[in-house]
Order: C-alpha cells, then structure tokens, then sequence
C-alpha cells in the first residue's frame, strides 16, 4: 500500500518536475514574453467571464509563482560561480560580478561597446581593426547595409510622430500620456544610438585569414579565431536559407549567420569545423561554445573560398 501511495505521489509531482525543467531552462527574454502572454490572457478571460475579476487582481501572484523558479537557480548558479571565482583568487570586483547571469554581463558589455562607438562615432573617430597581418576578405563593399539603415532612420522618424499621435487617442489620462510619450522617445533614441554605434565599428571592418587563424568579425555581434586545422569544410552556399536552417534544427546542429545584415545580406559562403570543446565563439559579447557552421556573408564568396581551401590544403601537407 505504502509503495502505491509513494507512486501516486510521484506521478501527481511529475507536472510540477516537467514544469521547474522547462521555465529553468529559457532564457530570460523567453521568461519575459511567456509572462506578457499570461497577462494578455488573464485579461482577455476576465473580459470575457467577469465573474473571474478576482483573478485579475491576483495576476502578479501568478507571475511570481512563474518566474521565481527562475530565480533561484539563477542566484544558485551565481553563487557557486562567485565561489569558483574567490577559490580562483579572482579579484573582489571579478567575484562580484562573476554571481550575475553571464548573458546578462555580456548584454551590458555589448550595449556599453556599442554606446561607446556612438561616442566615436559623434566625435568622427575612425575604426582602426586590431588584426594581424594577413589576407583581408571584406564583406561591406557589397551589402546593403547600408539601405536597410536609412530605411530603419526613416522608421524611426515616422514612428515618433504616429505613435504620438496614436497616444491622444488611446490614453486618455494626461499624466500617462506624457510618460507613454517620453517612453517611446527614450526608446526611439537608444535605439539610434545603438544602431550608428554598430555602424561605426562595421563599415570599417573586414575578416581576415593568415597562415594559422581566420579571424572574423562583425562588429561586436561575432568574434571568433578559428584555427585554419579546425576547419572541416568550406563552401559556396546555395542553398535556401529557411529550409537549410530548419533542416539543421531538426538534426540538432548548431550554427550562426554572419552578416552584417541578415535581412538583406543573405550568407553565400558556408565553413563546416571540426567538433571541438575547447574552441569558442563571441557573439554579442557571449562567450560560448563554436557552432558545427558558421554561415558567412561575404564579398568574394569564390574567392575566399579559394583562399581558405588553399590554407587549408598547406596544412594537410605541412
């Protein structure tokens, strides 16, 4: 009877299990919107039943009951990497740190980088790349970066005027309005920032091949020194991208696209590495393992495809 009951016990637990799995494993942008979605659909029921107005008043309980998992295994994953970090003698200001999510370290950094191109770029300070010398492969003088950033400054500029207008209408409390309005114009204008702090760094930069490493970078959204040995296969891709993405995802390969604007500068060249647990990739500021691809936008896509098969032919015959 006793062991009846202990397995009904696990069964009942078995939901709890399958939900502290799944809410600790998103990532916390993934958190943010799963909660967005409970809102919207605690208010579309109460609309629709509003005998269930109660629940409407309890909607933050809910959020918390949802998150709070999410929470805690965070703060016990910065703890024990502060405590790697002390045991290390890292210095007080590394452990501090070191106790914070790393994607969200890395988002700061990212943004500070960026922030910090704008200022070079307000200050007309050129982007010098800080790479060793070597085979240059660009990758701006044919993209159309820059189209898709005058179309995004146009966005940006009807936005502002619309949304304000649309405001008038939709709220109608004065004091919501003004802060709705310096919202959307502190948004608009971060932004801006961002977008010219990345083009300050790209519309200079190029990869580049020696005899050991290709090294690639994209403003700061990708970084990575890959030795020339770790490269499996290059290629010209051909291929549509959605169904090659979708094909790969269900193979559970990992990749990442490198382009200055994945929108408009669709990959045409793909590099294929060896499996490797020590090689690394930075995207974003993130530091994590390489992908199985990297798919690259690129100038030349022929030629630098010649270029890297015949490093890595020198290789196999050195």
């Amino acid at each position: 009877m006793f062991r009846i009951d202990r397995f009904s016990q696990v069964q009942q637990l078995a939901p709890v299990r399958t939900y502290l799995t799944f809410i600790t494993h998103k990532k916390w942008i993934e958190v943010f919107g799963i909660c967005i979605l409970l809102l919207i659909f605690l208010r579309i029921l109460v609309k629709i039943f509003p005998m269930l107005n109660p629940i409407d008043d309890l909607r933050f309980y809910f959020l918390g009951l949802l998150v709070s998992p999410k929470i805690f295994v965070e703060i016990y994953q910065g703890l024990l990497r502060s405590i790697k970090g002390a045991q290390e003698n890292l210095p007080f200001l590394r452990v501090l740190v070191q106790f914070f999510p790393p994607a969200l370290v890395s988002s700061f950094r990212f943004h500070y980088s960026l922030c910090y191109g704008f200022l070079c770029w307000l200050s007309r300070k050129k982007y010098e790349p800080d790479l060793p010398d070597g085979a240059s492969i660009p990758f701006m003088n044919k993209s159309d970066y820059q189209t898709a950033f005058i179309m995004l400054l146009l966005m940006l500029l009807v936005e502002v005027p619309i949304s304000s207008f649309a405001f008038g209408f939709s709220i109608k409390d004065p004091i919501e309005r003004h802060w709705a309005h310096v919202l959307m114009i502190t948004i608009s204008i971060y932004t801006l920032i961002l977008v010219l702090g990345d083009r300050w760094k790209l519309k200079n930069q190029h990869h580049q091949l020696d005899r050991n490493f290709l090294y690639l970078r994209c403003a700061d959204r990708f970084f990575a020194d890959i030795p020339v040995e770790q490269i499996k296969n290059i290629a010209i891709f051909k291929e549509e991208l959605e169904k090659w993405k979708l094909a790969k995802r269900k193979l559970n390969f990992s990749f990442e696209i490198v382009s200055p604007c994945s929108l408009v500068d669709k990959p045409n060249l793909i590099i294929e590495l060896v499996e490797s647990s020590t090689l690394h990739v930075k995207r974003k500021s993130l530091k994590m393992s390489a992908p199985k691809y990297i798919l690259l936008f690129v100038d030349e896509p022929s030629q630098t495809q010649s270029l890297i098969a015949n490093s890595l032919t020198h290789h196999v015959e050195v």
